[in-house]
């Protein structure tokens, strides 16, 4: 049961780290600013992380109920 709250939770913090680092680089692109590829990894892991330490006590509450 753990192994599937831990699988689901890390892959919805890649799933939001990604789409985070991606939202923010276009936001650069548009401001004219370069890509910088460490502060897009930076963010990809930052934000992931963060996210997957959040949902998964949630997800775990929620599915125990």
């Amino acid at each position: 049961m753990k192994k599937r709250f831990t699988k689901s939770s890390l892959i919805f913090g890649f799933v939001s780290g990604f789409l985070f680092a991606t939202l923010v680089a276009g936001f650069d692109y548009y401001n004219d600013n370069p890509f910088d590829f460490s502060k897009f990894i930076f963010q990809f892991i930052l934000f992931g992380l963060f996210q997957s330490l959040i949902i998964f006590p949630k997800a775990k509450k929620t599915t125990n109920e």
